[in-house]
């Protein structure tokens, strides 16, 4: 199997920061961030966001937006992105990583439930495209809740008692469920279920098809007409 747009030239000279990089042993990490470093870099592992104060800009490929309190969102593995602080007020950034397998040893579309799917590694792509907002905006008993999630994290990351890892586990499966569901609830809300189930759909046919056929050497080409997707936009996609 070989799929050289992998090493895309554009991205080669962007960094990735490993999670080894974080020097605390563990396959995740937390933290409060109050300023941001503005220097664009990839991640090897997802990465959940969470605007708890202030607003500022974030750059994702190549699209600029506006972020906001109550803002969430999740960056895939390998996604070039940075912040930008242009407004010179306080804000507070919760950056929440860990490596996929820390959940599940097959973190994968097949094993997910539809909605986080789309909301970790559909929605990105499809908000640099211009078919979706940027963010999904936490209120009232969701924010509330989503906050309680990420204080348990943190307490539990700092205590370091017995058992931890299982416990931080357990709260992040329980964040990643209630993201789905509200997100599902907003997609519904403005009506894009088609376009959602349209690169679904065709996601899942490719990774079946390589997971049927992993010892073969399967071309982009063959890939993207399997998606009935362009062979540049299976590209961008997969």
């Amino acid at each position: 199997m070989k799929f050289d747009y992998l090493d895309k030239n554009e991205y080669k000279d962007i960094p990735i920061l490993r999670i080894a990089n974080n020097k605390n042993g563990l396959p995740f990490s937390i933290l409060k961030l109050h300023h941001c470093a503005k220097v664009k870099h990839r991640h090897e592992y997802i990465q959940i966001i969470y605007i708890s104060k202030g607003k500022l800009k974030h750059a994702i490929n190549n699209s600029l937006f506006n972020v906001y309190k109550g803002d969430i969102f999740v960056i895939p593995p390998l996604v070039p992105h940075y912040f930008i602080d242009d407004y010179g007020e306080e804000f507070e950034i919760i950056e929440f990583e860990f490596i996929p397998n820390f959940i599940h040893e097959k973190f994968s579309p097949d094993e997910m439930d539809n909605s986080f799917f789309d909301f970790a590694y559909l929605q990105p792509f499809l908000v640099t495209e211009n078919k979706m907002k940027p963010r999904l905006n936490l209120s009232g008993n969701i924010q509330i809740e989503t906050e309680r999630i990420f204080t348990d994290i943190l307490r539990e990351d700092e205590r370091r008692e017995p058992d931890f890892k299982l416990i931080i586990k357990a709260l992040t499966l329980q964040l990643l469920v209630l993201l789905g569901r509200e997100f599902q609830k907003n997609i519904g809300s403005t009506g894009q279920e088609d376009l959602y189930n349209k690169h679904r759909d065709a996601l899942h046919k490719v990774i079946m098809y390589i997971n049927n056929n992993y010892d073969k050497n399967i071309t982009i080409e063959e890939a993207a007409r399997i998606s009935m997707l362009s062979r540049t936009y299976f590209c961008y996609l997969f």
